[in-house]
């Protein structure tokens, strides 16, 4: 089984702490993963619209950092 984690590349103490974590639940049968986060607060709008469609009924508009 594989465990993946979102965690931004500044955040040096969660990335710690989660892996921490992980690491009492890992063995040989469970393996960990991170994914760096995107900093959606610094996204640009045309970035921003290049990865969502709201054309297929959505109610509401993503924030920006929900997209990061």
């Amino acid at each position: 089984m594989k465990i993946y984690y979102i965690n931004r590349d500044q955040s040096t103490v969660r990335q710690d702490w989660m892996e921490s974590q992980l690491s009492q639940l890992a063995n040989d049968k469970i393996h960990y993963v991170r994914i760096s986060a995107v900093e959606g607060a610094i996204l640009s709008e045309a970035e921003i619209n290049a990865v969502t469609d709201y054309d297929k009924g959505t109610t509401r508009k993503l924030s920006a950092n929900e997209v990061g």
